[in-house]
């Protein structure tokens, strides 16, 4: 009875251990792709090699310099990174990048908004301009 007990704690330690070490691999990579200014976002839009980048890129850009958007939300970053580039292989896996594009936005702490959708950008800015008028 002692041996499964005692087998039963080492699984559960081991699990316990695997969950805090994935969550800090995560917080890892979050932290190099936080805004490193207070009050601002950072976005980050990846795309494949199946995407036109320079239609993306100016799209992407358009929607961020657009009115509505630079109303409500400002961006202190804004990067296009390719899916494909080796260096940031562990950022598409972490937050689950599928398609392209993605687009992801952090504040100073966390990523708090994805999509894959660069016209929910709009509604996103909406929403947060509803939110700091309350």
């Amino acid at each position: 009875m002692k041996k499964v007990a005692y087998v039963s704690l080492a699984v559960i330690a081991a699990i316990l251990l695997a969950t805090a070490c994935a969550s800090s691999r995560n917080h890892d990579i979050s932290s190099e792709f936080i805004s490193k200014e207070s009050g601002t976002y950072a976005g980050y839009l990846f795309w494949n090699l199946d995407s036109d980048v320079h239609e993306l890129s100016k799209e992407f850009l358009s929607i961020v310099n657009s009115d509505q958007v630079m109303s409500s939300v400002r961006f202190s970053k804004v990067e296009v990174i390719s899916m494909n580039d080796k260096t940031r292989e562990k950022a598409v896996r972490a937050f689950g990048i599928e398609k392209s594009p993605t687009l992801l936005v952090f504040d100073t702490e966390k990523l708090i908004w994805q999509t894959s959708d660069l016209r929910d950008l709009y509604k996103w800015a909406d929403q947060r301009k509803e939110e700091t008028s309350r």
